[in-house]
């Protein structure tokens, strides 16, 4: 069964009503809204590639499951500003993410038990995603973003401590503590630092300079 195939009844929905919101905005709205809940129903729930067997493609970031995710997410953030619509494209970033590197892992059939190179893979791609959510969100000002960029950065260190560390021994697993503690620390500082600077308010005492005296 082909994954385009099981996806194409009613498919055009979000994308529909991603560019009616540009002329009727209530209209939009709706089509929109019905498109992610078709994607979370069908595409998620009952037809998800990772437990029924469908073909997506072999060709890594531009196969079908990879893409259809990544429109969403794009969709989604650029449908409209507010916090809602930026949750529904953090979520279907995160789904696009997971998807590339199962996809990366298994190939064109995306079925199949978790390998040990795809649990690294995952823990890769997800601490470039926090990463990445951090600082657009420091940057951006978008609380619910940096927010999600923690969330997935405490995930992702759990992660790597009780289970991708579980698997190695004696030096390589000091090693990989070292460096995530090293990694965590650097994040922590550069996070206060730069969030602090984001926000500082004017005129603060870290603004204020003694005025240059003119010389007699």
């Amino acid at each position: 069964m082909g994954f385009c195939r099981t996806r194409s009844h009613h498919a055009g929905l979000a994308p529909a009503g991603w560019l009616g919101a540009r002329r009727n905005p209530a209209l939009g709205l709706c089509l929109f809204a019905l498109g992610l809940i078709r994607i979370v129903w069908f595409d998620l729930l009952l037809l998800n590639p990772v437990l029924v067997a469908q073909q997506t493609g072999s060709l890594a970031l531009l196969n079908l499951a990879v893409l259809h995710f990544a429109l969403t997410a794009a969709w989604s953030w650029t449908f409209a500003p507010g916090r809602s619509w930026r949750l529904a494209g953090i979520a279907f970033t995160f789904a696009a993410v997971a998807a590339a590197v199962r996809q990366a892992a298994h190939g064109s059939l995306l079925t199949g038990p978790v390998t040990t190179s795809e649990n690294y893979g995952y823990s890769a791609a997800f601490l470039l995603l926090a990463l990445a959510w951090l600082a657009f969100g420091i940057r951006s000002g978008a609380r619910d973003l940096r927010l999600a960029g923690l969330a997935l950065l405490t995930a992702i260190t759990l992660k790597v401590f009780l289970v991708d560390a579980a698997a190695l021994d004696g030096l390589l697993r000091i090693l990989s503590f070292l460096g995530l503690g090293v990694a965590l620390i650097g994040i922590g500082w550069a996070y206060s630092r730069f969030l602090g600077t984001a926000f500082k308010p004017p005129g603060s005492p870290a603004d204020e300079r003694p005025a240059p005296q003119a010389s007699p």
